[in-house]
């Protein structure tokens, strides 16, 4: 066990070093942080506009059509409309060269004749990427931090702890699922395209289930990971919600490996 911990280690530190020479994901972060730091100043100025007119419209006498929760209402638009649905174009970029461009340098097979396991490949460099993308967001965490640190009323910092935990185990199910596609490929694009597809399947599966209704349109909601996100982004402890998006963690990891180890016998 501590061998293979340490295998881990290795590839995690060898994914890091590449993304630290990789132009690509500068550019990607680069993007995210912009498009996300001017939804955020967006969000949070429509926040505070909305407060100051019900504060105006009840001190006039006039009724409003309840209280509102600014921090609350602030960090969930910002979480669930900003950093989740951004997060979904970003993560099929993240994941599209694990393997396919190890594929089309030629080091794949300097991976799959080593002496580390194909499963520790996978969680090596799935743990790489997923740090690249806590790398991301974390400055947004600070952030919302500090926007509602003297709020009225407060909020708990567990909300916008459990959000962004949320957010990277959606993440983690995502990459994880993109790595396998990444490994079936030898097209960074083409991986790419196929995680991105995956993730609008996922992305629309609440509204096919809205439309069949009943208990089939509710099983059919139990599979989309953008859901299970949102129900743990709000605040609610899902034990299922939090069982099912690390299935789809370990679900990648074990078709990653297999997918891998079926290249090796061929």
């Amino acid at each position: 066990m501590r061998k293979a911990f340490h295998n881990i280690l290795a590839i995690y530190r060898r994914e890091l070093y590449g993304y630290f020479r990789s132009p690509l994901a500068y550019v990607i972060t680069g993007i995210f942080w912009l498009i996300c730091g001017v939804l955020f100043a967006s969000i949070l100025t429509d926040v505070i506009q909305q407060s100051a007119l019900a504060d105006f419209q009840q001190q006039q006498g006039g009724e409003t059509a309840s209280s509102l929760d600014v921090p609350y209402l602030f960090v969930q638009s910002f979480l669930n409309n900003v950093l989740g649905s951004i997060s979904l174009l970003a993560l099929p970029l993240l994941s599209m060269g694990l393997y396919a461009e190890e594929r089309k340098q030629g080091t794949l097979e300097l991976l799959t004749t080593s002496p580390l396991s194909n499963w520790v490949i996978a969680v090596g460099k799935l743990l790489g990427v997923l740090t690249l993308f806590v790398t991301m967001i974390a400055p947004f965490l600070v952030f919302e931090a500090m926007a509602v640190t003297n709020s009225q009323p407060p909020l708990s910092p567990l909300i916008i702890l459990m959000g962004h935990f949320a957010l990277i185990l959606q993440a983690a199910a995502i990459l994880a699922c993109g790595m396998w596609i990444s490994a079936c490929s030898s097209s960074s694009l083409v991986a790419g395209f196929g995680t991105f597809v995956l993730v609008t399947a996922w992305s629309n599966l609440d509204t096919l289930s809205d439309r069949l209704g009943g208990s089939v349109g509710q099983f059919i909601s139990n599979f989309s990971v953008v859901n299970h996100f949102h129900r743990l982004a709000s605040g609610v402890v899902d034990i299922g919600s939090l069982a099912i998006l690390t299935s789809y963690t370990l679900l990648g990891i074990f078709l990653t490996a297999q997918t891998i180890e079926l290249g090796r016998r061929q």
